[in-house]
């Protein structure tokens, strides 16, 4: 088994940011750490990673799919897994938009999930 460390990042500032993740293995399965919340249920599985996060995988390549609402771009990654050791990965998410600084704050689904303006 070989481990991958990652930890996610604003691709501008470089500062460790919350992410939803979707990782697989060579063998299809869905891999989360022992200890993170998970979401299952309607649409494929992830996990809630706080900026880091690190996970066991059998050989071959593993897939990554992170999200972080609708400001940033999701992002994919494929990662070589060795037989043993470990990877250190740097996932960096890129901002397309920054609505709060145009004075825009994301609504609660309560609200159609829109965003509002201030």
């Amino acid at each position: 088994m070989g481990t991958v460390r990652a930890s996610i990042v604003d691709d501008v500032t470089h500062r460790r940011i919350e992410a939803r993740v979707h990782a697989l293995s060579s063998r299809g399965q869905f891999v989360a750490p022992p200890d993170a919340i998970l979401k299952v249920g309607g649409g494929p599985p992830f996990f809630y990673a706080d900026g880091s996060f690190k996970l066991e995988f059998p050989l071959g390549d593993a897939q990554f799919a992170l999200e972080r609402g609708t400001e940033y771009r999701a992002l994919t990654r494929t990662v070589a897994i060795p037989r043993a050791g470990t990877v250190e990965v740097e996932l960096r998410l890129q901002r397309w938009i920054d609505l709060r600084v145009d004075g825009w704050h994301a609504g609660n689904t309560g609200l159609g999930g829109r965003a509002l303006r201030a």
